[in-house]
């Protein structure tokens, strides 16, 4: 009889541990995953920024206007050419343009003017650049960096309009300040009165408008 008691406790023992391990779990939580991706920043596409002027066509009475049509640089990659004469303003359009760009990244955008010899405030020869949209780089001479505001670097996203580098006298495509001094304007060559242009762009992230200028000019 005792043999038989003592079977049957031993079998309740066994069913008590099989239920104790059935409903026991570890207490644990956790989050969604936190996803991060990186890709190789592209600021502007190679092709999107431009730099052209117009064709400036030659006049009956010896002044030019432009035109329409955008030039091309013949075998000297000289775009337009002109012949001066005293008094008479010449246009000239040097313009900036970001167009079809794709990415996204920030830069900053310049334009490098690199001017002869004839061009100076009481010279045969002048120009002012357009303050409005382009402000003159501390510490890079010659070089003017795009603003909004005219004391800020503008940090551009995507494409840019067309923006025209040179103010323009009273109104008119005229650019280029023609002395009325004959013997000032029988002095200009060639050489003297070359007028070059040359736009730059780079990435604003961890840049100085300056520190931008000297990577891309490079």
């Amino acid at each position: 009889m005792k043999k038989k008691t003592l079977t049957i406790a031993i079998a309740l023992v066994l069913v008590v541990a099989l239920a104790v391990g059935a409903t026991y779990a570890y207490l644990t939580a956790q989050t969604a995953e936190v996803k991060n991706t990186f890709v190789a920043g592209k600021i502007i596409d190679q092709n999107s920024l431009k730099l052209y002027e117009h064709v400036a066509k030659k006049q009956n009475d010896g002044s030019y206007q432009l035109t329409n049509a955008v030039a091309t640089p013949d075998n000297n990659g000289v775009y337009n050419t002109y012949t001066v004469m005293p008094g008479v303003n010449l246009p000239k359009d040097p313009t900036v343009e970001v167009s079809g760009n794709t990415s996204t990244g920030e830069y900053y955008l310049f334009v490098k003017v690199t001017a002869g010899t004839a061009y100076s405030e009481n010279g045969p020869l002048s120009y002012t650049v357009d303050t409005t949209k382009w402000m003159p780089l501390a510490g890079a001479d010659g070089v003017y960096v795009y603003t909004v505001n005219g004391t800020d670097a503008a940090i551009l996203t995507g494409n840019l309009a067309a923006t025209k580098v040179l103010a323009q006298i009273d109104q008119t495509d005229n650019t280029i300040t023609v002395s009325s001094n004959e013997t000032q304007v029988a002095s200009v060559t060639t050489e003297t009165a070359t007028l070059t242009f040359q736009a730059y762009a780079c990435q604003a992230a961890g840049m100085t408008p300056l520190a931008a200028y000297q990577e891309a000019s490079k």
